[in-house]
């Protein structure tokens, strides 16, 4: 338990790192692509060299989506083995062993589905 606590510590230490890293990668690649466009409107440059740097910025997009979401899985992954998941969503089990809900569960990024009508 201990081990799975510290290996989840870690991976999320880690992956909060890759984002920072790939937020300045893509920093990086749009410094480069405004660079390289300015050049282009100079005549000092190649539309290649800019859709190149377009290309770039792209991947380096990319690079954070997929950096945030394994640091989001890291996240997660800790709160399942110190048992935070309930307390951290706000889910009550007083209210599963009444049967009611009284405050409703916070899920940051998810949005209720809307109600359906029959």
């Amino acid at each position: 338990m201990g081990i799975d606590v510290r290996n989840a510590q870690f991976a999320l230490q880690q992956n909060r790192a890759r984002v920072e890293a790939a937020i300045s990668g893509r920093q990086l690649a749009q410094e480069s692509l405004d660079a390289e466009q300015k050049k282009y409107s100079l005549g000092a440059s190649t539309n290649i060299l800019v859709l190149q740097a377009q290309r770039d910025l792209a991947v380096s997009e990319s690079n954070v989506v997929a950096a945030m979401s394994a640091y989001e899985k890291s996240r997660v992954a800790l709160d399942q083995v110190t048992g935070n998941t309930l307390s951290r969503l706000g889910i009550s089990m007083s209210d599963a062993e009444v049967g009611s809900v009284e405050k409703m569960p916070s899920a940051p990024d998810v949005i209720a589905a809307p109600p359906t009508t029959k």
